[in-house]
């Protein structure tokens, strides 16, 4: 039997997470930009900004990926783990 789905706390709690969340985003963003442009050295900076945008969205994808399997609530069904067959029949 599913479990039921948790809730949050309360509103305050949801508004600080949120807040939290925000925050670290944007410390993140701007240190790593600061990061990019001190490491990259002189001249042009579109390759090491081109391949940290690349690697961002390989690791936001990856993250939906993993979160779809783990949502599907059928773990032993997934694309991914082998045991599943085109149309649902085996041999």
């Amino acid at each position: 039997m599913p479990r039921p789905a948790r809730r949050a706390g309360s509103c305050a709690s949801t508004l600080v997470a949120s807040v939290l969340l925000a925050a670290g985003q944007q410390t993140l963003y701007s240190s790593l930009f600061a990061l990019i442009a001190d490491v990259s050295g002189p001249g042009p900076k579109d390759r090491p900004f081109a391949i940290v945008a690349m690697v961002q969205s390989a690791a936001f994808g990856t993250g939906a990926l993993i979160a779809g399997v783990s949502s599907s609530g059928r773990p032993s069904r997934t694309p991914l783990s082998g045991s599943s067959t085109a149309g649902g029949r085996h041999g």
